[in-house]
């Protein structure tokens, strides 16, 4: 008998300890954040440069049938629903979804933000009454301008107030408007104005899931820290404004991506909640790749240099979280012949060989990747402007001209590659001329016995003065060295040499001659290249004897001359 009552009373002991440890694990913080001093109070995210959740761009779905959207005094939107019961603790689950749409702009893609009230667990009432309205609608959320967005729990000075303790379960998703994906990046959140609490609740924030674990504050900040949950100070009202509300009573907490979840803690309070894009070019917290080129117009042997910017983010102020990854990647234009490439740092050092550098000839392909050494040291992140510097040459290619088109991409996440803005490089050969002759394919036009035509050229230079003159004998080759002859469409072509010339702007005329008048001129252009077509057919012969004339002559003289 003694035996089973000591092993019945044991029995009970650890059911009871294994009792008040599911308790204490049910109660107990998912994990403990690691909480880290931000260096400076002058590092502050401008308000400016949040995501876009405020009155202006909100859209609200109910999941229950009793509620108001009252304007507060300050023409703020004062979510609401009715109080349950004033003397008994009450629970509402997946009562609102909150939907701000264009709440900023990623690599060009809008994003959306769905903040969905998955739960709120409302006390009795414990304070007084005095202040609350008389409809029995208590408010549980606001939405204001841009500056101050969305704050979780209103106060009796907003018009709805209810003093009593209330947990708020949110759940936040960002996606993309065009396709309705979660954006899978990073993101971090601020929460500010954890500064109230007394006898019936103390304001707090408590993370679930989807954040990284990790809460930066400031050195002023007066909160305390328990496990993942930030609390106002266990004492008398702190309350304050502006900045304080982040510098002395709230912190940053980064995402792990576009999806995640936390309570709120409040009484007759209001929390802010705060988002931002370390990648977001809408606000302009991220700057994009800007790449230069130093040529706009580039010959056969010339050097082309590229110049890829990328301006780090500043952390604690536009990035909470390390790139993922940082790569860059440049196709090489297929004209232009690789040389070679360095980074350098926001001071001009070199610092190539924190990463790896490749140039596939085969796909020409360079890529660079930043070692994780380098990109893991917050220290980089200072706002300092990286530049990646391509040397390349221009190589022979076919015809007159060509463009060379030439963007880079950086990748900074798995899911986010950005490219730079588009440059263009015109590459050209050097200044040549061609002429082409052109008469009807006729024996009186070639022979007729007036001797063999032959056309005198003038080359003329604008700028340098220069001049030359070319002639061409039809039916005489030997005394048209450098001239071709064909004949195409009924007529005969005589087409010069190349002629490759100093640089200048060059024009040809054809020198009046006797027996044949001009019908046709043209000029064709492409790039450096001219050629200039001469159109002619026989005129004058029956003034010219069969022995007096050879050649042509340039005009001026009169018949028999």
């Amino acid at each position: 008998m003694q035996y089973y009552v000591t092993k019945r009373i044991g029995s009970m002991m650890l059911i009871t300890l294994m009792l008040i440890a599911i308790m204490f694990s049910a109660a107990a913080p998912s994990y403990a954040a690691t909480v880290k001093t931000i260096p400076s109070t002058s590092t502050i995210v401008a308000k400016a440069n949040k995501l876009k959740l405020s009155k202006d761009n909100y859209s609200l779905t109910w999941n229950i049938t009793n509620h108001k959207v009252k304007t507060g005094k300050n023409a703020e939107k004062l979510l609401c629903i009715p109080i349950k019961n004033k003397t008994a603790a009450w629970t509402v689950t997946n009562f609102c979804k909150v939907k701000f749409t264009n709440a900023g702009v990623i690599n060009g893609r809008q994003i959306d933000c769905t903040v969905n009230f998955d739960s709120m667990t409302v006390t009795a009432r414990k304070g007084s009454s005095t202040g609350e309205t008389s409809d029995g609608y208590m408010g549980f959320a606001s939405i204001w301008g841009i500056d101050d967005g969305l704050q979780v729990g209103v106060t009796i000075d907003d018009g709805c107030g209810y003093r009593a303790s209330k947990k708020v379960k949110y759940t936040a998703t960002i996606t993309y408007h065009d396709t309705g994906e979660v954006v899978n990046l990073p993101f971090f959140q601020a929460v500010r104005d954890l500064d109230a609490a007394n006898d019936y609740y103390r304001e707090a924030w408590e993370s679930i899931s989807g954040y990284t674990g990790t809460y930066y504050k400031y050195s002023t900040n007066y909160n305390t820290f328990s496990g993942n949950k930030v609390l106002a100070p266990n004492s008398n009202d702190k309350l304050v404004t502006g900045n304080n509300e982040l510098l002395k009573a709230g912190i940053y907490a980064p995402t792990t991506g576009g999806k995640f979840s936390a309570y709120f803690y409040e009484g007759n309070s209001g929390t802010l909640m705060t988002l931002y894009s370390q990648y977001s070019t809408n606000p302009s917290v991220f700057v994009n790749p800007v790449k230069t080129v130093d040529k706009t117009a580039a010959r056969v042997g010339d050097t082309v240099t590229y110049t890829v910017k990328h301006t780090m983010g500043t952390f604690y102020k536009t990035a909470m979280t390390i790139y993922g990854k940082l790569e860059i990647t440049d196709i090489i234009p297929e004209n232009l012949e690789y040389v070679s490439a360095v980074l350098t740092n926001g001071s001009g050092t070199d610092i190539t060989d924190k990463g790896t550098l490749n140039y596939d000839e085969s796909t020409r392909t360079l890529k660079f990747v930043m070692g994780d050494t380098w990109r893991n040291n917050i220290a980089n992140y200072n706002g300092q402007v990286l530049k990646f510097t391509v040397t390349t040459k221009v190589k022979e290619f076919e015809g007159y001209e060509a463009a060379s088109e030439n963007k880079a991409t950086l990748s900074y996440e798995n899911n986010l590659s950005v490219d730079t803005n588009l440059v263009t490089t015109s590459l050209t050969k050097p200044y040549m001329v061609q002429i082409v002759k052109s008469i009807p394919d006729s024996g009186d036009q070639l022979e007729g016995g007036h001797g063999k035509p032959t056309f005198v050229f003038k080359i003329s230079g604008k700028n340098t003065g220069y001049v030359r003159y070319a002639s061409v004998t039809f039916g005489d080759e030997n005394a048209s060295a450098g001239w071709t002859f064909s004949k195409e469409n009924g007529r005969w072509i005589a087409r010069s040499q190349v002629l490759e010339l100093a640089d200048d702007e060059y024009s040809v005329t054809e020198l009046d001659v006797s027996r044949f008048k001009m019908t046709g001129s043209s000029v064709y252009a492409s790039g450096n290249y001219r050629r200039f077509t001469f159109e002619n057919e026989k005129d004058n012969w029956q003034y010219f004897s069969h022995k007096s004339v050879v050649i042509n002559r340039l005009r001026g003289g009169a018949a028999g001359e």
